[in-house]
């Protein structure tokens, strides 16, 4: 089956995939849009973290959206205003035994914070050593670009 190259913003942060030329087989939600679908012909997708035990990125789901009939939400395709950034994204890294106080959440039992600019927080969870290392080094060279 041939495929097609979907560019979507989350947060005001863009990512690209590649999909399915014909994706109605994929996955399906009522939950409306929280991602604004930049190119690409299924125009409501939302991004989701099925199971919160998987970790990192391996844990993060893009479904369709749908609505009550099957179809694209009723909702609609984000627009770019409500796509936008909204500041930074305070980001938690995997356990290390030292407590973080996080303003307005409180206490997080180990992890390092950082502040994310321009919406590239898409997910707020534990991450592995390894998957923050690599996480980080993909948002600094994103915030050099700039």
């Amino acid at each position: 089956m041939a495929s097609e190259l979907y560019r979507f913003e989350f947060g005001g942060a863009p990512f690209s995939t590649q999909m399915d030329e014909d994706v109605s087989s994929y996955s399906t939600t009522t939950d409306p849009p929280n991602v604004r679908t930049v190119e690409g012909k299924w125009k409501t997708w939302h991004l989701s973290i099925p199971d919160p035990k998987v970790g990192g990125l391996a844990g993060v789901r893009l479904v369709r959206s749908v609505g009550s009939d099957g179809g694209p939400h009723p909702r609609g395709n984000l627009t770019a205003e409500e796509s936008e950034a909204h500041g930074s994204m305070l980001m938690v890294a995997g356990p290390t035994g030292n407590p973080v106080h996080v303003p307005g959440i409180g206490d997080v039992d180990g992890g390092e914070t950082y502040g994310v600019p321009g919406g590239w927080g898409i997910i707020s969870r534990f991450y592995t050593d390894e998957e923050w290392d690599e996480i980080r080094a993909t948002w600094e060279a994103w915030v050099r670009s700039q």
